[in-house]
């Protein structure tokens, strides 16, 4: 797998999304090996797990860029920004929350679902967790996680009502 070449992007926006294009030779060494999962790293600090998504008319790629990574990062669209892209090899292409791995720790029959579940619904649970900021609030959608899908709801939309 390669390096992390930097690669020079302009972050685009669309509607209401953010997004990073990814030229298609930048993308390649990923896509070949059938990785399309990467760590982006921007302006060499904020790092962001996401999906190289093709775009068809183009043949290049785009990563989404949220919100809250963008505040932090402190850029808007337009702004010229330095990235890296490095394979994803984590577990969950995402850190797994420290109050969803204990419940699930806890809890035999919710781990047995969870890890029986497709990747990217594992993504999507764990994501529900990451996106809360307060230690109490993601005890509670952990807990209510491990609820839902042993009910046997576990698409995250779902989850949330």
């Amino acid at each position: 797998m390669p390096g992390p070449e930097k690669i020079k992007a302009i972050l685009e926006k669309q509607g209401s999304m953010h997004y990073i294009p990814i030229q298609a030779n930048a993308a390649a060494p990923f896509i070949k090996t059938g990785s399309k999962r990467v760590i982006c790293t921007i302006n060499s600090v904020h790092k962001i797990h996401a999906a190289l998504i093709p775009r068809k008319l183009t043949g290049d790629f785009y990563i989404y860029a949220g919100k809250a990574l963008l505040q932090k990062a402190g850029i808007t669209a337009g702004d010229k920004i330095t990235i890296q892209l490095k394979e994803d090899d984590s577990t969950y292409q995402f850190e797994m929350p420290e109050e969803l791995a204990e419940v699930l720790d806890t809890d035999s029959d919710a781990h047995r679902i969870f890890h029986a579940l497709t990747p990217g619904r594992q993504r999507g649970l764990i994501q529900l967790v990451i996106m809360v900021k307060s230690i109490d609030k993601k005890i509670e959608r952990s807990l209510k996680i491990a609820e839902k899908i042993k009910a046997g709801i576990t698409s995250p939309q779902m989850v949330m009502k």
